[in-house]
């Protein structure tokens, strides 16, 4: 730590001290020389010394008092370099949290003053997940109720200040809108509970791991306002360029460069291929705007009706209360 961040730190615990008595206060020095002394020990060197300056402090001037139906033992805190504080001044300190010594409390009771050691273990129930049998029951089900479409995939990258962009097209399956991650968890459930031996996770964990495992496998999007026929559509759009740019420059080329391959005629067959993909998008687009608008009016006429059963019910409610 800097002194910089060592003196904000110090500002802050006696800033925020709530004690009474002002424990921390006119204790500025100690308390440097604390915190740059706590924020060079590791989280379980740290661990090891509050476990070990609370079995001493156990030991000092512990009296034992009645409360209630048990015995509580209280005793006095002491900080290293800063002497007696309370009991929150002592957390704070330390960089714990009081039920954090109330914890370790209970494990000095038991007779262990060592940190626990967390060994590197797995979840448990995380580990006994088979995540190779749910990628492939998932790709085989996506297979099944999807359907795959070409993407266009933008990948960018800086190299020596200069962006450059790498365009690639990828195919994706795309379960339908209908569905969703909770319906994907309860298929995955009916299929375990035909009789395999394969432990279920939660749902949380199948988004997890299948949106890890499986990026190519989507839900569509019900608000996408791009179909997969327009992703289709856009994969030949190149051609019909071509074309266009071809009826409108050429003409203008000179006749030395007539053969190059940028100028060179289309045939008949790409011409008549780009000229029916660009009049089936057209109609394609007309009939989404036909449905859209469709959609738009079918919405305005609901809200209206809703509308008017509303005024005619506070109508009917009105003169019920003048009757």
């Amino acid at each position: 730590m800097t002194d910089f961040d060592v003196q904000q730190c110090v500002s802050t615990l006696i800033s925020e001290d709530k004690c009474e008595r002002h424990c921390l206060e006119g204790k500025v020095r100690e308390l440097e020389w604390l915190v740059r002394s706590v924020g060079q020990m590791t989280k379980g060197e740290k661990t090891t010394c509050i476990l070990t300056q609370i079995g001493v402090l156990m030991q000092t001037d512990t009296s034992v008092r009645r409360r209630g139906a048990g015995d509580r033992e209280k005793f006095h805190y002491y900080l290293p370099l800063v002497c007696h504080v309370c009991r929150p001044a002592f957390a704070s300190c330390l960089g714990v949290q009081p039920l954090t010594i109330q914890r370790y409390k209970r494990r000095v009771r038991d007779g262990n003053i060592a940190a626990k050691v967390h060994g590197n273990k797995l979840n448990k129930n995380a580990s006994k997940i088979d995540v190779v049998w749910l990628v492939k029951w998932f790709t085989e089900f996506a297979t099944e109720v999807g359907e795959v479409v070409p993407v266009k995939v933008q990948m960018q990258k800086t190299k020596d200040g200069v962006v450059k962009k790498y365009y690639s097209r990828e195919n994706y399956t795309l379960l339908p809108a209908t569905f969703t991650w909770s319906a994907i968890y309860e298929e995955m459930r009916k299929f375990v509970n035909l009789g395999l031996r394969v432990s279920e996770s939660a749902p949380s964990t199948i988004h997890k791991l299948l949106s890890l495992h499986c990026p190519n496998v989507n839900i569509r999007s019900a608000q996408s306002n791009v179909c997969d026929l327009c992703t289709i559509y856009q994969a030949r759009m190149k051609r019909e360029k071509m074309l266009d740019l071809h009826n409108k420059i050429r003409k203008y080329v000179p006749d030395e460069f007539q053969n190059d391959p940028i100028n060179a005629a289309s045939s008949v067959a790409e011409e008549d291929d780009a000229k029916a993909a660009k009049q089936a998008r057209r109609q394609h687009r007309a009939a989404m705007t036909k449905t859209a608008k469709e959609n738009s009016d079918r919405r305005a006429a609901t809200a209206d009706e809703v509308a008017q059963a509303t005024k005619k019910q506070k109508t009917v409610d009105t003169q019920s209360a003048v009757v």
